[in-house]
């Protein structure tokens, strides 16, 4: 198995989709029902929070790559890289939220990239698996084929 660090995109579809969430309240919701993270206070304000989350998102997959490549160094880890080879810093920018099934593969995409290491035993990873376990859900629930499907 490889690993390597996201592109901006990628982490920036995810906080889009936790910011859509943000407007029902204030935590990691699942499209329907309670929070799955509440936000501590000094991240209340939601593009600092949004911004906060993304470098928390970022340094995680960097840990997980570097705990598959530990001879490797933080900037020269396999992810987006500039014209001198350095891999490229993470970058908010606002963007528009995807369709969610669009911001489920990039939860996946993040998830199984950060899977190396003790990282799926940090908080943050359990609550984005369960976020995307639940979006799946909702997801095949809302569905046409869900409701005509039989009950017995």
């Amino acid at each position: 198995m490889s690993a390597y660090v996201v592109d901006n995109e990628t982490i920036n579809s995810i906080l889009a989709g936790i910011d859509a969430s943000l407007a029902h309240g204030d935590g990691l919701h699942r499209p329907e029902g309670p929070p799955l993270v509440e936000l501590p206070e000094e991240l209340q304000e939601r593009t600092a929070a949004l911004k906060k989350w993304g470098g928390r998102l970022r340094r995680m997959n960097e840990d997980a790559v570097l705990a598959r490549y530990p001879d490797d160094s933080r900037e020269s880890i396999p992810g987006p890289i500039d014209e001198a080879g350095k891999l490229l810093p993470y970058q908010y920018k606002p963007c528009t939220a995807p369709p969610v099934i669009s911001l489920v593969k990039a939860i996946s995409c993040y998830l199984y990239e950060c899977s190396e290491g003790n990282i799926a035993s940090h908080a943050l990873f359990q609550a984005l698996e369960t976020w995307e376990r639940d979006l799946c859900e909702w997801i095949v629930k809302s569905s046409p084929e869900y409701e005509m499907a039989k009950w017995d």
